[in-house]
């Protein structure tokens, strides 16, 4: 044979398997006999202009609240309703027991003063 066929053909297959052999070497750590229970129940569907680094869950795991951006102005959504729009960033989004909200936005006044407010939302739900 000549060298060139075996700098071609068998280098490469030779790496090939000396590759496939490190990653068989060493099995998985505790590979014993489990199995994955695995629940999945739908929170509803959130829009893409969702912040899904704001999301929040209520104490009682029945609402879900997370924040979204409308242009430059901010607002949360509960249960698919929105609040009203908001400036700046989002400062953190607290549960006050399993039906109130708490969070405290800014706004500009006509004179471009921000002003901070302290909002409450309170989740009342309709009878049908």
């Amino acid at each position: 044979m000549n060298a060139r066929f075996l700098r071609t053909l068998l280098f490469p297959a030779a790496y090939l398997f000396s590759l496939v052999g490190l990653l068989h070497a060493a099995p998985p750590p505790n590979t014993g006999n489990i199995r994955l229970m695995t629940k999945e129940t739908s929170l509803g569907k959130v829009p893409l202009m969702a912040d899904l680094k704001k999301l929040l869950v209520s104490p009682d795991r029945r609402h879900l609240v997370y924040g979204a951006k409308r242009g430059s102005k901010n607002l949360i959504v509960v249960d698919g309703k929105e609040s009203p729009e908001y400036e700046g960033t989002w400062p953190p989004l607290v549960f006050d027991g399993p039906q109130r909200i708490r969070f405290v936005p800014a706004r500009f006044d006509e004179s471009f003063h921000r002003e901070l407010l302290r909002v409450e939302i309170e989740i009342v739900e309709e009878q049908p």
